[in-house]
């Protein structure tokens, strides 16, 4: 099965509480997060599912943030929430800014330091392609409890660390081969890049499948771990008991223990610093 992705232009707004009707526009850098209690700050984005065909399965969209300033040891988790209602970057501010549906999210994601940062927005996407929700962008915004939790994200544009969202999808059949009793047998394959953070492989939904096995290969050159997640909604995942250790070049199945709707794998370097890739075999039988 072949799969695609595609890359889409990102929008970007900055909605500040101590500066209400203060249209920000387009900025090189946006704050993000609490730094007291008047001033909290949300970053808003809009891309557009146009390049995506009709007819095909998402497999994984995420959102890349670069932070160029953390705070002073500061950590806070930050989570994606889809827009109900529609907005300009030219006319946005935190009086106007739009709700938000609070019972729908992304992944949420730690930030402790400055550097890139990765959030699995699939869920997301899969509702606006599906037309579930109509696409009027996400919210990233923090717990907004604790001051000086306060980010810097890079938002100036045709930069490499401007915020990117990259969308995985491929054609909806997916079966190698359908043996005469009616079973089917199921495959995709995933390379992902590692470094000393978990990364996350595309979900799978699982519910209707009789048999999985996911092979995991590390195909870089640095030692890293893997393990099998499971989730009732995609959103929320847990780990499933156990996890394997892979040198350069090993290869090791992992079969998940428990029954749940949807998987995927996490995978990172042991070392902090090391970089690496791991490439990944779903196979199932349905």
């Amino acid at each position: 099965m072949g799969v695609i992705s595609i890359k889409s232009q990102v929008y970007t707004a900055q909605v500040s509480k101590n500066e209400p009707f203060t249209v920000f526009g387009s900025l090189k850098s946006m704050f993000l997060g609490r730094l007291n209690r008047e001033k909290v700050n949300r970053i808003l984005l809009k891309f557009s599912l146009h390049e995506i065909p009709s007819d095909v399965e998402i497999l994984k969209a995420t959102l890349k943030i670069y932070v160029q300033f953390a705070g002073l040891q500061t950590m806070e988790d930050f989570t994606p929430y889809p827009l109900t209602e529609d907005w300009s970057v030219h006319t946005l501010n935190w009086h106007n800014q739009p709700p938000f549906d609070s019972n729908i999210r992304g992944e949420t994601v730690r930030i402790t330091r400055e550097g890139f940062y990765t959030f699995n927005i699939t869920n997301l996407v899969e509702k606006w392609y599906q037309k579930e929700i109509p696409n009027f962008g996400i919210v990233l915004k923090g717990m907004e409890l604790e001051d000086d939790t306060q980010k810097r994200v890079t938002t100036i544009i045709h930069s490499p660390l401007e915020p990117a969202v990259e969308i995985c999808y491929a054609p909806k059949v997916s079966c190698q081969c359908i043996c005469s009793n009616g079973t089917a047998f199921i495959e995709k394959i995933e390379v992902l890049d590692t470094d000393q953070f978990f990364r996350y492989s595309s979900s799978n939904n699982t519910s209707l499948i009789k048999e999985i096995t996911y092979f995991v290969q590390n195909v870089g050159n640095k030692a890293m771990i893997a393990k099998l997640q499971v989730s009732p909604d995609n959103v929320n995942y847990v780990d499933d008991p156990g996890f394997v250790e892979l040198m350069p070049g090993e290869m090791k199945p992992l079969v998940p223990r428990y029954y749940a709707k949807f998987t995927r794998i996490a995978a990172k370097n042991i070392y902090e610093g090391d970089t690496s890739k791991i490439k990944i075999w779903y196979q199932a039988q349905q």
